[in-house]
C-alpha cells in the first residue's frame, strides 16, 4: 500500500525515504517525446467532438461568433525547443498548451510554430475572428508588412501564416512586450525535467 504525501519543504525526508523504498519495485519515470503542434491539433480536434455533441443533445444555440484572443510564444534553449500557446474564450477562460519539438530549429522559426499551432487549434474549434498576440517583433512586422522575409525558411513560413490566415473572418497579429506575454512564455520555457 504506498500512502500519499504532500510535497512540502519539511516532507523532503519523506519523499527520499518513499523514492529508496519503492525503488526495490523496478519502477521507473519516462518523460513524454515531443510531439508537433500538428499532432496536439489533431488531439484537440477529437477531444472537442465530444463538446460539440454534449452541445448538440442538450439542444444549446452555440455562442455567437466573437473575436477570440490569443498570446503565442517560442523558445529555444539548452534543455530544447518549445511553443506555448494560451487561447482565451470570449468568457476568458483559458486553454494553454505546451509543445515541445524533437527537431533542431532557431528562435525565430520556433516563434512561427507556436503561432502555427495555435492557429490550427483556433481554425479546428471553429474560431472565425481571431487576435494573436506575439512578443516577436519579426514575425508581427512580417504578417503586418512592416518587414520583408528575406531567408528561405522565413518566406515559408509566412506563406504559411497568409494561408492560415485566409480562413479567419478577421485575424490581426499585434506585437506586446514580453510582460504581457508571460503566460505563453512560461509554457514555451517549461522543459520536461
Amino acid at each position: 500500500m504506498i500512502k500519499k504525501v504532500l510535497y512540502k519543504p519539511e516532507n523532503s525526508g519523506r519523499m527520499a525515504k518513499w523514492a529508496i523504498e519503492l525503488g526495490e519495485h523496478e519502477i521507473s519515470f519516462s518523460p513524454r517525446s515531443a510531439v508537433k503542434g500538428q499532432v496536439v491539433a489533431d488531439y484537440l480536434a477529437k477531444a472537442t467532438g465530444e463538446i460539440e455533441v454534449l452541445h448538440k443533445t442538450k439542444e444549446i444555440a452555440p455562442p455567437p461568433k466573437q473575436l477570440r484572443e490569443m498570446h503565442t510564444n517560442g523558445a529555444c534553449g539548452p534543455e530544447g525547443t518549445g511553443s506555448g500557446i494560451v487561447l482565451v474564450s470570449p468568457k476568458a477562460e483559458e486553454y494553454t498548451f505546451a509543445l515541445r519539438f524533437s527537431f533542431p530549429m532557431t528562435n525565430n522559426e520556433a516563434q512561427y510554430e507556436a503561432l502555427l499551432s495555435g492557429m490550427r487549434v483556433s481554425k479546428y474549434l471553429e474560431v472565425c475572428k481571431l487576435s494573436v498576440y506575439v512578443d516577436s517583433q519579426l514575425v508581427a512586422n512580417k504578417f503586418n508588412g512592416v518587414f520583408e522575409a528575406h531567408y528561405e525558411s522565413m518566406q515559408k513560413y509566412m506563406k504559411l501564416v497568409e494561408e492560415l490566415a485566409a480562413n479567419f473572418d478577421i485575424f490581426q497579429i499585434t506585437q506586446v512586450s514580453s510582460t504581457l506575454n508571460k503566460k505563453a512564455d512560461a509554457l514555451s520555457k517549461n522543459w520536461p525535467r
